[in-house]
């Protein structure tokens, strides 16, 4: 009766199979940073509205708005087509951070960028033009970014760098997307990729940057599609008109 319950204590794992199954199941996000990256990005933000209300109020000194007549939109847009562009864009945002981490890329959020940055466009035509516009300039870019990344060999010359490729975006980003992405890939990647130690091997860094974008902007050509896909969308839209007056009559 003993020996039917007995056991062999040698065949337990030992304690680097504990180690390497509690390394396995570790939180993707590292959330003893989560409070400093908050603040950093809470003070971004507060820096970023204070010099956006300065320019408001120096606008508001400087014309007079009192006299101006009231401005009527000539299109009405639904307002079930924002449910329908928040489901869609949300829908791409989750599938293309999650094929990041799936592909274990260094950088997954490269590819929820790009693909957002697509999926702004107006129409369809201009979705297919700001997605054709991103490979072309973030190629041109990053060769541009791989010359910067091997001539700056200090943190004062980073800095440089950033606050002439900031200066450069502001003046072309609202002239020519496709040429402002070549600036912007760099600045990007100076500002997010500072303090990696990838970037000190511009060649790495420069080839995971260029797949993602390639993945982001497909992907954001892809939702743009189905975004601006007059069937698809005016189905969609009839779909919630339908439960929401059924909502209404219940």
């Amino acid at each position: 009766m003993n020996r039917a319950w007995s056991f062999d204590l040698s065949k337990l794992p030992q304690k680097r199979t504990y180690k390497r199954f509690a390394s396995s199941i570790r939180p993707i996000f590292n959330l003893a940073t989560i409070p400093t990256k908050v603040g950093l990005f809470g003070l971004g933000t507060i820096f970023s509205s204070v010099l956006a209300l300065a320019y408001v109020l120096n606008l508001s000194f400087q014309k007079k708005t009192q006299g101006l007549s009231e401005i009527i939109p000539v299109f009405k847009k639904n307002s079930y087509a924002h449910f329908w562009e928040a489901i869609i864009m949300g829908i791409f945002m989750a599938a293309a951070l999650a094929m990041g981490y799936l592909l274990k890329f260094e950088n997954p959020y490269w590819i929820p960028v790009s693909c957002a940055a697509v999926m702004q466009g107006a129409s369809l035509y201009h979705i297919a033009q700001r997605s054709l516009h991103r490979i072309i300039g973030t190629f041109v870019g990053l060769g541009f970014c791989w010359g910067l990344l091997n001539i700056s060999d200090n943190v004062v010359m980073l800095c440089f760098f950033i606050i002439m490729l900031q200066l450069i975006v502001e003046i072309l980003v609202v002239r020519n997307y496709a040429f402002a992405v070549i600036f912007i890939t760099p600045l990007a990647i100076f500002l997010s990729e500072a303090a990696n130690p990838l970037i000190h091997s511009p060649n790495d860094l420069i080839k995971l940057r260029l797949m993602e974008t390639l993945i982001g902007s497909l992907l954001g050509a892809l939702g743009g599609w189905i975004l601006y896909k007059e069937k698809i969308r005016y189905a969609s839209i009839l779909g919630f008109k339908k439960i929401s007056n059924e909502f209404k009559v219940g």
